[in-house]
């Protein structure tokens, strides 16, 4: 989508989704709470408030009678009108009847059952505001081979995570800066003076990052390129005879330093096929994103 043009379509989807039903896919109740939480991206909570959210914003819910508004400034923007699921029609009433439309979310196969929950409370949330999705499966090979805007689906549904504490180089740059477009940002973002920035932020000194942060915070949230979803959280179940556990949000944990001690035995270092077998990720930690 062109950025300029399709503001208020993006703004739309933002405030149609229903956030709370994306969380509660995760909702098991495992010890009394859920296993995801929510962030507002595009950097993890894993850097510090300093970068995470400088401006404290509130985190996304659903606002149905702000997406109502933008879906109709949309409308008479770019010439269509919907039907909301109340009946009230807005947009430019003598344009097109965009129920006769049908877009498409765009996820990976093979879909898990939680990917499938996502994508149905997705599609869910946007006939609120009188738009029509369907789902299509693909394989990592072809997310792989959108390496323009023109083949990159308008709307997906992707996991994708920081792998190494640099909250610019790694996780910012890659889904905001257009360089990285088909790669990290599936979105194509584009934004002149985001990309001015970008140009040396990743070479300044922590202090003056983390300065540019409330200003890079107001723009990234006004291009409303990404819907961020919950994130599931890690979980380990750790034997007792297992000691040094220690969790990172970047390399899981350290194996290195974990040793094991039980009554009745030695101990054992990390390299112990056992220690692998005492410990279980349950869930892998990532940014989701339409």
């Amino acid at each position: 989508m062109n950025y300029a043009t399709h503001y208020y379509f993006r703004q739309a989807l933002y405030d149609a989704l229903n956030y709370t039903a994306e969380a509660e896919v995760y909702d098991n109740n495992y010890n009394g709470t859920s296993v995801a939480y929510q962030e507002l991206g595009p950097l993890s909570p894993s850097y510090g408030n300093a970068f995470y959210n400088p401006n404290n914003y509130s985190l996304p819910t659903q606002d149905l009678k702000g997406a109502a508004q933008n879906i109709s400034l949309a409308g008479q923007q770019m010439g269509f009108y919907v039907k909301l699921a109340n009946g009230t029609r807005v947009g430019n009433l003598s344009g097109k009847n965009l129920a006769s439309h049908t877009f498409t979310l765009t996820g990976l196969s093979p879909a898990t059952s939680i990917e499938n929950a996502q994508l149905t409370a997705a599609i869910d949330s946007f006939a609120q505001i009188g738009l029509t999705f369907n789902t299509k499966l693909v394989t990592e090979s072809i997310v792989g081979g959108w390496s323009t805007a023109n083949v990159t689906p308008h709307f997906v549904d992707l996991a994708w995570e920081p792998d190494y504490s640099d909250a610019v180089g790694q996780q910012l740059i890659p889904v905001m800066d257009v360089s990285n477009g088909g790669i990290g940002n599936k979105a194509w973002v584009d934004n002149s003076s985001l990309q001015s920035i970008f140009s040396t932020l990743d070479f300044e000194n922590v202090s003056a990052q983390e300065k540019a942060m409330y200003h890079v915070q107001n723009l990234t949230y006004d291009q409303y390129a990404y819907m961020w979803l919950p994130v599931p959280d890690d979980i380990y179940f750790v034997q007792p005879y297992v000691h040094n556990f220690v969790w990172n949000p970047f390399v899981e944990y350290f194996y290195n330093v974990m040793y094991i001690s039980y009554k009745g035995g030695g101990t054992s270092t990390a390299s112990d096929l056992s220690m692998y077998a005492s410990i279980t990720s349950m869930f892998m930690a990532g940014i989701k994103l339409f």
